[in-house]
């Protein structure tokens, strides 16, 4: 809609609306004159006729740039697979104690995370079964990064050395 002033440009394409509200129906949604940085606003802000991730403009930007992992939702590719399920997701590093996304097949077998998100958890998961040695054979316990759930000399990994 013209804005009644002489240069005939409209709404958010007139440089007079830069950084204003563009439509009132949507609540805040600020013009952007030339270049969209708000990619997450469901708004066309410069008004290219292409919205938050469509436009290239939001293309480098983080929600546009594939899957959140560790948000709990399939985030914009629709595939359904959410976090560290998510193959998109392999090798990042997500939560607050720094555990890698491991997609298919758990390897990090000792850091208490369910880093392929099967819902099994270190020794629990049975990509964890051949993971490290038993390393002291005389603490009456597994070693948790042992994963065979053999303590101490019924381990084979203790054959031969004292005390067994």
């Amino acid at each position: 809609m013209d804005d009644g002033d002489a240069d005939a440009l409209a709404d958010c394409a007139d440089p007079e609306c830069d950084g204003q509200d563009g439509d009132a129906r949507a609540a805040l949604q600020p013009c952007q004159l030339g270049r969209e940085t708000i990619c997450d606003d469901a708004f066309d802000n410069d008004r290219d006729l292409l919205g938050d991730c469509s436009d290239p403009d939001c293309q480098a930007a983080a929600p546009c740039t594939g899957e959140l992992c560790n948000n709990g939702v399939d985030d914009l590719d629709g595939d359904g697979l959410v976090d560290c399920a998510d193959p998109e997701c392999d090798g990042r590093v997500v939560g607050g104690f720094a555990q890698e996304c491991e997609f298919g097949h758990e390897s990090s077998c000792d850091d208490s995370f369910d880093n392929d998100r099967d819902l099994l958890t270190d020794c629990a998961d049975g990509d964890c079964a051949s993971f490290g040695t038993e390393t002291d054979c005389a603490d009456l316990a597994d070693d948790a990064s042992d994963c065979d759930f053999f303590e101490d000399c019924s381990d084979p990994d203790c054959a031969g050395t004292p005390p067994c």
